[in-house]
Order: C-alpha cells, then structure tokens, then sequence
C-alpha cells in the first residue's frame, strides 16, 4: 500500500495541519470546480449526469450545483445520476470531498492524531470498500442492457460497444485495489470476514456476468473481442485477476479455498472467449 504510506498520508498530514477556513475553503473550491464540470457535460448527449436537459442554462447549472454538493457530502439521493465520463468525475469529486472532510475532522481532533487518524483509514476503507461494490455493480448493470440489447436487437451500437471497453478497464482498475484490503504490515483497519465474502460475491457475479454478455454475442455473431477492440483490454482485466488471485489467497481468510476455486474456474471460461484461443 506504497501510495497510501508515500503520498496520502503525508498530504493527509499537511492538509489536517490548515486552517478550519482552509480546510473550508478547499472543500467548497472542489464543489464549485466539479459543478462546472458536470454542468459543461451536461451539453455532452450521455456523458452528464442526468439533469433536465430542458431547463435554463441558470436551472441547467444550479442542479449540476446540487448534484456537486450531494456528491462530495456522498449523501446520494438518487435523484440524479451520473452518466459516461461524469461516473469517473464524481467517483473523484466523492473521493476529494470524503478526504478534505476526514482531514477537518483530523484537525478538530489534532491531540488525538493517532487515534483520529485510525478513524479515517477505517471510514476511508469503508467508503473505499463501498464504491468497489457499487462500481462493480453498475459494470453488471451495463452488461445487462447490453445483454438486452442483443437478445432484443442482434446488435449493439457504437456507444453501447464503447461502454463495454470503458468497463473491461474499470475491472482492471479495481481489482488492482483488491490487495489493499489485506495491509498486513500496519496496524490499520483490514477487511473482515463479512466484507470478504461481499466482496468474492461481487467479482464473481461480474465475471459471470461478462460471460453471459460474450455468450450472447458469440451466439449473435457479434464480436465484441476482437485484435482491433477489446482484446487488449480483456486479456489485462483476465491478467489482474490472475496476478492478484494468489496474494488474495494468501491473505484471505480461512475457509475461501472453495471460493477461488470457483473464482479461477470462471476466470478460464472467461478465457476462450480471447480470440487467440477460440477454436
């Protein structure tokens, strides 16, 4: 877990030491930041969140406002959601605000920084341990409109095709953060029995659900993988994986062996679909 120890610790540390208006401002400076963000997504068909396109540039900015502020409180009514490229921003923007908060909260608590301190990784787990689950969750929600849209069409279209090689890449990216549940060498919090099972659950629904997503294309004639699209990024997400399995392993707790197992057997079914070992 270099990078926590390198640099967020250390950025934590010099955060927490501003001042509570510092601290403040930063905080309402990523608000502001963000909410332009989205508002000028907004103009992009698909790629904001999901504002009323109808309304006034003025009514426009003040809900892409309001979507900024419930995004770096992570209140999340649901009310508005985040769509193409604004998922990553307010994934960022969550992140930014969740972190400027812990180091107010560190400041406040500045006679107690090792106790606070254990707080906020264990929050910070928490929260981390939550937008991997729900990340995963809308990769398999986009690979069932995707599986919808092939039963119901025989096609997909090019958006719908580029969603699907943005998604093969968030799997990469988050199953390389895997690891970083079981930071065994400090004294800060780690996964625990339940969150553990919640976790095999997700990625293994996922990976069954690209399977069941690359059957119905297989079947449909679509190629979905291919050299020129999507190759690269499955054989990576299948690398991660495997490269990750044995250290997860390893650090797991007892009683999982039956659960790789079935980990590493859906993982090499994923695996035929690479068109350098189709028959």
């Amino acid at each position: 877990m270099r990078i926590w120890r390198d640099i967020i610790v250390p950025l934590f540390g010099t955060i927490s030491q501003l001042s509570y208006s510092a601290i403040f401002s930063l905080w309402i400076a990523n608000i502001a930041f963000f909410a332009w963000v989205y508002f000028g997504l907004s103009y992009l068909p698909g790629e904001g969140p999901t504002i009323n396109l109808a309304a006034s540039m003025l009514d426009r900015f003040l809900e892409s406002l309001y979507f900024s502020v419930i995004t770096a409180t992570t209140t999340g009514f649901g009310d508005i959601v985040p769509l193409g490229y604004s998922r990553a921003f307010a994934a960022v923007e969550a992140v930014n605000g969740f972190f400027l908060f812990a180091a107010f909260v560190s400041r406040a608590l500045s006679q107690r920084q090792d106790v606070a301190l254990a707080e906020v990784h264990r929050i910070s787990f928490n929260n981390a341990f939550y937008v991997m689950r729900e990340s995963l969750r809308a990769i398999r929600a986009d690979h069932y409109r995707l599986l919808e849209s092939i039963q119901e069409h025989g096609r997909i279209s090019d958006a719908e095709r580029d969603t699907f090689l943005v998604d093969l890449q968030q799997i990469s990216y988050l199953t390389e953060d895997i690891p970083d549940f079981y930071d065994v060498h400090s004294d800060l919090y780690v996964i625990d029995r339940r969150r553990e099972a919640l976790l095999f659950g997700a990625i293994q629904r996922t990976l069954l659900r690209l399977n069941s997503l690359l059957e119905a294309a297989r079947a449909a004639r679509i190629e979905l993988i291919n050299p020129e699209s999507g190759e690269r990024e499955l054989t990576e997400a299948i690398t991660v994986l495997e490269n990750i399995l044995p250290l997860w392993e390893r650090h797991a707790w007892t009683g999982a062996e039956q659960v790789f197992s079935e980990l590493r057997a859906t993982l090499d079914y994923t695996k035929q679909f690479l068109p350098h070992t189709e028959d």
